[in-house]
């Protein structure tokens, strides 16, 4: 996302205006960008300005996963390596084109998942712990300094304390307010329930996969258990049931 305005006024007169300023936006749409002339320097400022879709809330209920190798390989078989720029007009169009392939491969190579539970608010303190925690890793990375890593292994141990404290503050608050609404103790049940994987049947032949195997077993279980029983049987056995069943009704009905 780029303005339609150059960014870049120089005050040579053998220099063009150009624009030197783009943004790549994740998760947004309706966007405008627009070169800002309020200042003495040769160099604007940029306003974005997006619209919200209100059929889909963007902040804080999307994420997106991005294939990088994908990203790099169609970036690459997309722009050429050199290409051929004799003046300002191809300079203009190398960079408009550059910020139309990354804008296109991104998308190409990206996943958006709408999150539809609520994610945990982080406080800024934990944020800037994590930020310097990163910063001291890369470091580390790089110059093998004993005491950097030591204390990267002491900020570790503080963000899990803060994580950990700032999951119970959110849970007591959810089980806070679930005692002023009868069904949200039922929601939080069902939302924590973790689905149950129920094995295939199993018959004569060994395990049962198929929507119409399943049936047809179904079928031959309950056909089995509720005919007849197979003879040879005694009669008089029977005759003799029967009998006292019927003189208990008769002696002991209400």
């Amino acid at each position: 996302m780029a303005p339609t305005e150059p960014t870049r006024i120089p005050d040579r007169g053998n220099e063009r205006p150009s624009i030197i300023d783009f943004a790549i936006p994740s998760c947004l749409s309706n966007i405008a960008a627009e070169s800002m002339f309020d200042l003495s320097s040769d160099h604007n400022p940029v306003l974005f300005t997006f619209t919200p879709d209100f059929h889909f809330s963007y902040s804080h209920n999307c994420r997106t996963f991005t294939n990088w190798n994908k990203f790099q390989l169609l970036l690459h078989s997309s722009i050429p390596g050199n290409p051929s720029i004799n003046n300002h007009q191809d300079i203009d169009s190398a960079v408009t084109n550059l910020s139309e392939q990354i804008h296109t491969s991104i998308n190409q190579s990206s996943i958006t998942k709408h999150i539809k539970h609520h994610t945990t608010f982080i406080p800024l303190s934990t944020k800037l712990k994590i930020r310097e925690k990163n910063r001291l890793r890369k470091l580390w990375q790089f110059y093998r300094y004993t005491p950097l890593k030591v204390e990267v292994n002491r900020l570790k141990r503080s963000i899990h304390r803060d994580l950990q404290a700032t999951k119970e503050y959110a849970w007591d608050q959810i089980l806070s307010e679930a005692n002023s609404d009868p069904n949200a103790i039922h929601k939080i049940t069902a939302r924590n329930r973790k689905p149950v994987q129920i094995p295939p049947p199993l018959s004569h032949h060994g395990l049962v996969y198929s929507i119409q195997e399943k049936a047809n077993l179904f079928m031959e279980t309950l056909e089995e258990s509720f005919k007849e029983n197979p003879t040879p049987y005694d009669d008089d056995h029977m005759d003799l049931e029967d009998h006292e069943v019927r003189r208990y009704f008769r002696n002991y009905s209400l």
